[in-house]
């Protein structure tokens, strides 16, 4: 799927997670999202705190970026200006509608 996307994978050496500049923060992310969601009490908290986590996490004002000469110190004011390659939508809906849809819940 990568390459359908035109993405291109790095490896990080073993033994030095540093160099993958993303896991580290969104696993971060992912956990404390988690606690919001395990919180939640109806199916629409669940769909909004989330959001609303993302939300809050990148507009808050962040320890690594406190000495930044530049005064930005929150995720969104130091990469607020970076934005990924737009996809069609049709194409991104063929290939994530692949594996949208593994999940089954059942009772």
């Amino acid at each position: 799927m990568l390459k359908a996307l035109e993405i291109e994978p790095t490896d990080s050496e073993l033994r030095k997670p540093w160099q993958n500049l993303i896991a580290a923060p969104l696993k971060v992310q992912l956990r404390l999202a988690g606690f919001q969601v395990e919180r939640a009490q109806t199916l629409e908290e669940i769909q909004r705190r989330p959001a609303a986590f993302g939300e809050t996490f990148n507009t808050t004002r962040h320890w690594a970026h406190q000495e930044r000469p530049d005064g930005r110190r929150s995720p969104v004011e130091v990469l607020g200006w970076v934005r990924g390659r737009a996809g069609a939508p049709e194409r991104l809906q063929y290939l994530f509608g692949q594996v949208q849809f593994l999940r089954t819940v059942n009772s």
